[in-house]
């Protein structure tokens, strides 16, 4: 997995009588202005997490403009929270005046409302240790922001391949106790005419604990035979264990139409954990 590498460089300064605007809008007292640097922060990588898609395997970034809106927060040792604002202020070399000491610098990216959201995911990193001297330089300080939440894909070739023996007509996934009766609360992974999965990217919340996802359709060799079934992805991944940080919960779903049997595996990042589960579709009882 590829990781945003935020560089920073601290460059410290005494005596400079220009400065006490930018001393005063970050709450320093200009009198104390011998004591503090100059903090520049600049953006050196692109952020990418490897993702299977139903294009096949493809790269998650964020854009330039995304880029822009990480929050920078500095803590001095030994002191309070100093918000630096955003990576747009910190375009075309400007920098941030803060008092010399030993801080560390965190940088964050996106929020969730919920356990679920489609094309939100979220990154943070700190780098603790960042000395500001006076009258001195640090540079080639870098914080590595990674990703914080994870996905939820459906496996492209094996859902083409349960569409040979079955029509689905509905493939969502919810959060909570009881599965939403209307739209609310669905995040659907079929496409509007129910064909093809969504282009979208469906993100799941670290530490979500009931997060479950359903798919329903009939036989196409019988018509009369529906099957639905729900599986939780906390029981799928161990019984145990909640979602975790940057990770690609890779769903494949296959049908017998012989027997009526539902066999789904989830694969995450690359280590299969089969979780074969057996649905006896009978319309009939």
């Amino acid at each position: 997995m590829k990781k945003i590498l935020l560089g920073i460089a601290a460059l410290a300064f005494g005596g400079l009588t220009s400065c006490s605007n930018i001393l005063e809008e970050n709450g320093i007292n200009p009198t104390t202005k011998a004591k503090t640097g100059e903090l520049g922060i600049a953006l050196e990588a692109d952020a990418s997490v490897s993702v299977t898609t139903k294009a096949g395997t493809s790269e998650v970034s964020l854009t330039d403009e995304e880029k822009k809106k990480f929050v920078i927060t500095g803590i001095k040792e030994g002191g309070s929270s100093i918000p630096l604002g955003t990576f747009a202020d910190f375009a075309n070399g400007a920098v941030k005046t803060v008092e010399v000491g030993t801080y560390s610098i965190t940088a964050a990216y996106g929020t969730m409302a919920g356990e679920l959201a489609f094309d939100n995911p979220t990154f943070e990193g700190t780098k603790t240790g960042v000395l500001v001297e006076a009258n001195k330089t640090t540079d080639n300080v870098a914080v590595t922001a990674s990703l914080t939440n994870s996905i939820i894909s459906i496996d492209d070739a094996t859902f083409a391949s349960l569409k040979t023996s079955a029509t689905i007509t509905d493939l969502f996934a919810y959060s909570g106790k009881v599965e939403p009766t209307g739209e609310s609360g669905k995040y659907s992974l079929l496409s509007a005419d129910n064909n093809t999965l969504v282009s979208s990217t469906l993100y799941v919340k670290k530490g979500a604990s009931d997060v479950n996802i359903v798919i329903k359709g009939t036989l196409k060799n019988d018509a009369n035979k529906t099957f639905t079934h729900t599986a939780n992805i906390k029981t799928l991944i161990g019984g145990n264990q909640n979602i975790e940080e940057a990770k690609n919960y890779n769903i494949k779903y296959s049908l017998s139409g012989d027997n009526g049997s539902l066999s789904l595996t989830i694969n995450v990042n690359g280590n299969v954990t089969e979780e074969p589960i057996s649905v006896v579709v009978n319309p009939y009882e």
